[in-house]
């Protein structure tokens, strides 16, 4: 949800989950050597980015990323 491009979406969704939680699948997604990158790279990244332009506080949508499955179509909202 970046502000240059705001005006261009119709519905924004916001996935929360804890940074514990996304470094997690983000090394099962990309593979334990990644791990560097994710810690060094991305997180801070990251986490200026939502301190900064909070794109939860936009979001229409907000879901809960820990208590929803998404391979059985179960999303719980906030």
């Amino acid at each position: 949800m970046q502000e240059a491009f705001i005006n261009f979406y119709d519905y924004c969704i916001w996935l929360e989950a804890p940074a514990e939680i996304r470094l997690e699948r983000g090394l099962l997604r990309d593979g334990e050597d990644k791990r560097q990158i994710w810690e060094q790279e991305w997180i801070p990244i990251d986490n200026h980015y939502q301190k900064t332009y909070q794109p939860q506080l936009k979001a229409d949508c907000i879901i809960d990323s820990i208590n929803s499955d998404f391979e059985k179509d179960r999303i719980v909202l906030f």
